[in-house]
C-alpha cells in the first residue's frame, strides 16, 4: 500500500509521517472492511491501534476493536 511504500524510502521517521501526510490527506479512500469511501482530514499519529473513543452510544471502543467489529 502507499503508506508502506513513503515509509520504505525515508531512514528518517519524522520525514516520512511528513510526507505521508502530505500525500495522503485530502483523498478519498475505499475501505476493504465495509466498502465506504472516506475523505482522510488528519493522520493521528499520536494514536495507536489500542486508543479508545466514545462511540455515539457512549461506550468506549479502542480502533482496533472498532475494525474487527465492523468487517
Amino acid at each position: 500500500n502507499r503508506l508502506q511504500d513513503i515509509f520504505t524510502q525515508f531512514v528518517d521517521f519524522k520525514r516520512a509521517q511528513d510526507e505521508a501526510t502530505k500525500e495522503l490527506v485530502g483523498q478519498i479512500v475505499l475501505t476493504t472492511y465495509n466498502s465506504k469511501t472516506y475523505k482522510i482530514d488528519e493522520i493521528a499519529w499520536d494514536k495507536s491501534p489500542n486508543y479508545a473513543f466514545k462511540k455515539r452510544d457512549g461506550t468506549d471502543e479502542t480502533l482496533v476493536k472498532y475494525y474487527y467489529d465492523v468487517s
